[in-house]
């Protein structure tokens, strides 16, 4: 329930170490798995390794069947306080993000607000060479009326474009400034193969930049709500 999700700003699940390539197994030199001339969900042919893919879980099935572990059905029905059908997404990564800090909350609304994780599986190590992550800790209950920026813009919310680029910047200062204000700090979080990270969908978090090009930083994310 809302109470629950609530208390939930990032959530570190240290495990067994895992081997990547028993989820994603290597062929060649190609990233993630993935052959040359694979087409996933339109993205076309990929002559080179690419860094990140969406929704990869519709074609692997080792993939998708995270979706449906007991753990995480039992988890989302701990944090929803209730059952049912989910509707879920994925991203694969295979280098750090480098993204700067920010919400993922503008992108995934949903009614009603907050019914949405993230659980994050580190294939790799994550190390100053490769972007490890970064979040806020206690950032989830730093207060941005994202409803009331949209007002000032749209005087509807279906006016709102797909990629509204200068209003994301927008909430995305906001929040930071909000954080800071409160004696909030973007801290390195350090993790290691195996390791599981759940968060809260208004936990600030973000990539730092790879120091080596060359390093890789493998991972799955899983979105998961309601349908």
């Amino acid at each position: 329930h809302r109470r629950g999700i609530g208390r939930l700003a990032a959530w570190h699940i240290k495990t067994d170490p895992v081997h990547g390539g028993d989820l994603l197994p290597e062929q060649g030199t190609v990233c993630l798995g993935i052959r040359p001339g694979f087409q996933p969900l339109g993205f076309g042919i990929l002559p080179q390794p690419y860094p990140r893919l969406i929704g990869l879980h519709e074609e692997l099935p080792a993939l998708q069947e995270l979706f449906s572990n007991e753990t995480v059905l039992r988890l989302r029905e701990l944090l929803f306080g209730r059952s049912g059908p989910s509707r879920h997404t994925s991203i694969t990564f295979l280098q750090g993000s480098q993204q700067p800090l920010h919400r993922d909350i503008p992108v995934f609304n949903l009614s009603p607000d907050h019914f949405y994780f993230r659980i994050w599986f580190a294939l790799e190590d994550t190390t100053p060479e490769n972007g490890p992550l970064t979040g806020v800790k206690g950032g989830h209950l730093v207060a941005v009326e994202r409803h009331k920026m949209a007002q000032k813009f749209y005087a509807r919310y279906d006016e709102i474009p797909e990629q509204a680029p200068d209003e994301w910047r927008i909430y995305q200062e906001t929040l930071k400034q909000k954080y800071e204000e409160a004696g909030r700090i973007e801290e390195t979080l350090e993790l290691s193969k195996g390791d599981v990270l759940i968060w809260h969908p208004l936990f600030p978090h973000g990539g730092k930049m790879i120091e080596d090009k060359r390093a890789s930083r493998r991972s799955v994310v899983l979105h998961v709500s309601f349908a």
